[in-house]
């Protein structure tokens, strides 16, 4: 991306054209511009960045507590319906 510089400005002692004085300004605009725009893009990709990396930590804890509950196969083995509440807690090593 190439930037094209302004144009010159003008020596206190040279006199201004209206046309000259206008493309300066339409030179100044177009820079603001191209700033404005670059400027939200990178805020666009850092925001797509963020909701990516918060979607992966949340698919990772969800997963984490998943592989932590007890399967309903090993409750109706211990005795106890799936979903049904009991006042001890079982404590269970290698899976």
């Amino acid at each position: 991306m190439s930037v094209t510089a302004p144009p010159r400005p003008p020596h206190p002692s040279d006199p201004v054209t209206h046309r000259e004085f206008e493309a300066l300004v339409e030179a100044l605009i177009e820079e603001a511009r191209r700033r404005a725009r670059r400027r939200r893009r990178i805020y666009m990709a850092a925001a797509a960045l963020v909701t990516l990396v918060a979607a992966a930590a949340s698919t990772i804890v969800e997963r984490a507590a998943q592989s932590q509950t007890a399967s309903p196969a090993l409750a109706a083995r211990s005795g106890f319906a799936a979903g049904a509440s009991s006042p001890r807690i079982a404590f269970i090593r290698g899976a």
